[in-house]
């Protein structure tokens, strides 16, 4: 695990100095800001690939966005299979379900949803 070393701003609105249009990519990064800052993360995980957020030992990625394919939970499975873990977190856009893969446990989570908890 590393610390993490972007900048994730406290206020989604400093984000609009920088970039005055918002495309789908742009909002995405806006969310996971947002998701960040919302459960106080300090800490990703870096191997190659990258999980978005390690809180209390579990992975969140951040995948703001419809339809989420089942190769986006690589790095996940990654990680919770290096460090013994059986529960993993995807934040999306619309998508709410628990999805089994290799006998772990990944909740998909609209981002909306996520920040209410």
């Amino acid at each position: 695990m590393r610390k993490i070393k972007r900048a994730y701003p406290t206020d989604n609105a400093l984000i609009y100095l920088f970039k005055s249009t918002m495309d789908e990519d742009f909002f995405g990064r806006v969310v996971e800001t947002l998701i960040v800052n919302k459960t106080g993360a300090l800490s990703f995980w870096k191997n190659g690939g990258e999980v978005d957020i390690i809180k209390d030992g579990t992975p969140v990625e951040v995948k703001y966005k419809n339809n989420i394919d089942i190769s986006e939970f690589k790095h996940l499975l990654e990680f919770m299979k290096k460090f013994g873990k059986s529960e993993g977190f995807i934040v999306t856009k619309s998508d709410e379900k628990v999805v089994e893969v290799k006998g772990n446990k990944i909740k998909l989570i609209p981002a909306w949803k996520w920040m209410l908890e």
